[in-house]
């Protein structure tokens, strides 16, 4: 697939919408909510800093604004689903997080391929029965080591033991749902990558992230911390894409 096709889901385009979906199943985005001013002019917003790490890109992509009265699609109209992270809190419990949470119980129980990141990530969790909370261990806003842990097969393939990765969080999800299983830790976070079953997964880390975008995004919150060798860099960068990769291949 070589072209490209993204719109937005909302009340003005659902006949478009229905159209569409006699041709191709989307590849949805759910934007979780809006990065910082400054790091959305160097690299957009969350849907396209996904998309421009993908090698392969998805011929049809439908983005679906969480905070802005979306209309989630039927799960069973959609290939498959990743939701991105936000600056808000899981522990907010916000009107818009409860929709999301109901479509994502949904889009579970039809065995639709999901991937959460960070904040999609813990959604996810407590959607199905997690808890969610600060993680007692401390914030982690870097790069870091990554160990797999547990059976670690990661959508039809086996991870390296160690891998670096980038990692923006100060939430984690604290008891994982019954049932899932936690892939891959790190010295602060014991859920970085887990499965959820049925096809739902989710990552603490961010494969999306590339070391320039990651500076710029510590440095818009706090001061920035170590983030590492260039060479743990350019791995970080590698491993995340090929994730990306391997959950786009999952879709099929």
């Amino acid at each position: 697939m070589v072209g490209l096709f993204c719109y937005w889901i909302n009340p003005k385009n659902v006949a478009i919408l229905d159209k569409i979906q006699l041709f191709m199943k989307p590849l949805v985005i759910i934007r979780s909510g809006n990065t910082w001013p400054k790091v959305a002019e160097r690299f957009g917003e969350f849907e396209t800093q996904f998309l421009n790490r993908f090698k392969v890109k998805p011929a049809n992509v439908m983005v679906v604004h969480a905070q802005e009265n979306p209309i989630y699609p039927e799960p069973k109209n959609i290939l498959g689903v990743i939701v991105s992270g936000a600056h808000e809190n899981v522990t907010e419990n916000a009107a818009w997080m409860n929709d999301l949470e109901n479509w994502i119980k949904k889009a579970h129980k039809n065995k639709i391929p999901m991937l959460g990141v960070c904040f999609g990530h813990q959604i996810i969790g407590k959607a199905l029965g997690g808890q969610v909370g600060f993680n007692p261990n401390g914030d982690e806003y870097g790069l870091f080591a990554i160990t797999t842990i547990s059976n670690n097969m990661v959508f039809g393939k086996t991870l390296a033991k160690q891998f670096w990765a980038f990692a923006t969080h100060s939430q984690s999800i604290l008891k994982l749902p019954e049932g899932a299983i936690s892939h891959a830790n790190s010295d602060l976070e014991p859920n970085h990558i887990v499965h959820f079953g049925n096809k739902s997964w989710g990552f603490q880390l961010h494969p999306e992230f590339t070391y320039e975008l990651t500076n710029a995004y510590i440095c818009a919150m706090k001061n920035a911390e170590s983030l590492g060798t260039k060479n743990q860099q350019n791995d970080a960068e590698l491993f995340g894409q090929e994730l990306l990769d391997l959950f786009f291949d999952y879709c099929d």
